[in-house]
């Protein structure tokens, strides 16, 4: 495989010129002419034609190339199916880092002639998340190859089974076979396929397996399947004021207990201040429970694990240091904590947890910043250190195809080099996610100069072991989002924690829907809008005769639209009904707290039905059942009190295939 030499130039204040020879490591390979029909060791068949070429993409001229670079892809024709070498990767990087990846882009289809790498910049995951899931709820959306990521989105994307597992990839040892722009069949030395697990920094390469996230199993992922990488790297530092901490004789802290009474000190000597405050309130919850083996979030039902007698202790105990005035947040401040911390003032905050890769919004020309790790824990005489590692990653998507999936691969694996893993922290301000690249002349080169965000590097280049993540399960950046916005009122003193945490959950993650209502022997449904009621006929699936105080009763379901008589599955549904009613204990009719209403046919009121069994003794609502089990869209309206039950119910249905949704 040949080297492709380049020449990079990376801006700090001046100029430092970094050399990229070696971005990609020299490879050896052998060539042979294909035969009529060859066979791929993976399990795809060719028949080797003459290239067809299709596309021809012009690489960006950068600081180092004048001259445009023509790459041709070409089109492959097997015995089942013709495809085109080509990789498409949808980037959410800044306007900066896009000339790295032209180099990198360039240098792929040098060594790789035929294959074509088409690199699409969203400017954001968030935007490339957006498109992706409009290509997953399509039917004939199409996928990038690669895409930029956070885990958060690869929870929603398992559940296609597109997400491609890269365990196979990264722990290979064995060769490689592709074919060039002639069809031939070339083959790279063993080896070239896997990364060093070991290199990556802390636990993100476990944290990046399946079992981490929610139903895995379900969509036919193994516990150690690998469904991303960490591409770069934040975490939140400790940010201090020099010139306070030298003037009250202050040390870093290294423990929480050190922090509160440097806090204190500080409390003293500048009344108006407030010592100490974090940006993100979820981040420092997380790490304290990290530190401390305390439960804060799970893949598993109930997610939100923080409601638990320790996480509660914490928090009221932060408290207190809020009313004592040594602590805020971002949510309580009202804006970032950077805009305080660097104006120095006497009221303002002195130190802080703020991300690494914010860390030019910290320079001051009033006093010197200083950089700390994350403090620790005491835990038996031990400080035990942990800090969520954040920041975008990569993940894969199955094309269907072996060839174009594994040259993807060795695409994306070049993210992995460590000199462009300096270069791409270099230019974006976040952190490498290996430990190699500390370790290049490039990096070497950079943090030999001085800057706030060389500082931060050093200090994240001491503690890459103390990094974690956190479990994934859906919905957790908005219900996480939630806790910040109930927990900031409970330290405003607006809601109690039950509240918070109570809100918090309830709202994502409600306790099953049970009838509430009361109901008593002599409650009339047309008075009451609710009452006992017996069966007595089963029209179709959402339309039910029932005996209730005396008078035959017809009822219109609620919230949900079976289908018709002749339609598919109009009789499943019909004998689910039937199935469910005839087999009760009780049936309630319940109007939800409205006076009972007749629907457009004038004769039949419209009703939620409550029922019981004898293996049961709770109420379960037959109209949220046939929406669980696919036999009818939701119609429930946002006013309804029932509205977020419907809407999950929906969810799940769609989830599992289910029924209509099959």
């Amino acid at each position: 495989m040949k080297k492709v030499l380049l020449s990079a130039t990376v801006a700090l204040a001046s100029v430092l010129a970094v050399s990229c020879a070696g971005l990609t490591p020299t490879k050896t390979t052998t060539t042979t002419v294909a035969p009529t029909t060859t066979t791929v060791p993976t399990t795809t068949t060719v028949t080797t034609t003459e290239p067809v070429t299709t596309t021809t993409t012009t690489v960006p001229s950068t600081s180092t190339s004048t001259e445009p670079v023509t790459s041709t892809s070409t089109t492959t024709t097997t015995t089942e199916e013709t495809y085109e070498k080509k990789i498409v990767v949808y980037a959410g990087a800044p306007a900066k880092s896009m000339e790295l990846l032209n180099l990198m882009e360039l240098g792929f289809e040098t060594e790789y002639p035929g294959w074509d790498v088409e690199i699409v910049n969203k400017s954001s995951y968030m935007f490339a998340n957006q498109d992706i899931k409009s290509a997953l709820a399509s039917e004939d959306g199409e996928l990038p190859n690669i895409s930029y990521t956070v885990y958060n989105y690869v929870q929603d994307y398992i559940k296609s089974s597109k997400v491609l597992d890269l365990k196979d990839y990264i722990n290979s040892t064995s060769s490689i076979t592709y074919y060039n722009a002639d069809d031939v069949e070339t083959t790279l030395e063993e080896g070239i396929i896997g990364l060093d697990s070991d290199d990556f920094v802390g636990s993100t390469l476990t944290g990046s397996y399946a079992s981490n996230y929610v139903d895995y199993a379900k969509y036919g992922y193994e516990a150690d399947s690998v469904l991303s990488l960490p591409l770069a790297g934040s975490t939140d530092l400790l940010y201090y004021n020099k010139k306070v901490f030298n003037e009250l004789h202050i040390d870093v802290p290294t423990t929480w207990d050190e922090l509160w009474t440097a806090a204190r000190t500080i409390k003293a000597a500048y009344p108006n201040s407030t010592p100490f405050g974090a940006d993100s309130l979820t981040n420092l919850i997380a790490n304290v429970c990290e530190q401390n083996g305390w439960d804060y979030v799970s893949n598993e039902k109930p997610y939100a694990a923080f409601d638990n007698a320790n996480v509660k202790t914490y928090l009221t105990d932060l408290k207190s240091k809020v009313d004592e005035g040594l602590f805020t947040t971002q949510a309580l401040y009202g804006s970032y904590l950077s805009t305080s911390f660097v104006r120095g003032n006497d009221d303002g905050i002195f130190m802080y947890f703020g991300s690494l890769n914010g860390a030019l919004y910290n320079n001051s020309e009033k006093f010197e910043v200083g950089v700390a790790k994350t403090v620790g824990t005491k835990v038996n005489n031990q400080i035990v250190n942990k800090c969520l590692l954040q920041g975008p990653g990569l993940c894969m998507f199955d094309c269907g195809n072996d060839e174009v999936n594994k040259m993807a691969w060795l695409f994306m694996k070049e993210f992995y080099d460590a000199d462009i893993q300096a270069l791409y922290s270099i230019q974006t301000g976040y952190a490498p996610v290996i430990k190699s690249a500390f370790e290049t002349e490039t990096m070497e080169m950079y943090l030999a100069e001085q800057s706030i965000r060389v500082d931060v590097l050093n200090v994240y280049k001491d503690e890459t072991d103390t990094l974690f993540l956190t479990k994934v399960f859906e919905n957790e950046l908005d219900l996480l989002g939630k806790l910040s916005d109930e927990v900031s009122r409970y330290l405003k003193g607006t809601k109690t924690l039950e509240e918070a945490i109570e809100n918090t959950i309830e709202e994502y993650f409600p306790s099953p829907l049970t009838l509430k209502k009361s109901v008593t022997a002599t409650s009339n449904f047309k008075t009451d809008g609710i009452a006992y009621a017996t069966l007595q006929q089963v029209v179709d699936g959402d339309d039910v005769k029932v005996l209730s105080s005396s008078e035959s009763i017809t009822i219109r379901l609620f919230s949900v639209d079976t289908p018709e008589e002749g339609e598919a599955l109009a009789n499943d549904a019909k004998n689910r009904v039937m199935a469910l009613l005839s087999a009760s204990t009780e049936i309630v009719i319940d109007a939800n707290g409205k006076t009972p209403s007749l629907d457009a046919t004038g004769v039949r009121y419209l009703a939620y039905i409550w029922y019981k069994t004898a293996s049961d003794d709770k109420y379960k609502n037959l109209n949220l059942v046939l929406v669980e089990q696919g036999l009818t869209q939701n119609h429930c309206s946002i006013a309804d009190s029932y509205y977020k039950y419907f809407v999950e119910a929906e969810k799940t249905a769609k989830d599992n295939k289910l029924g209509i949704w099959a």
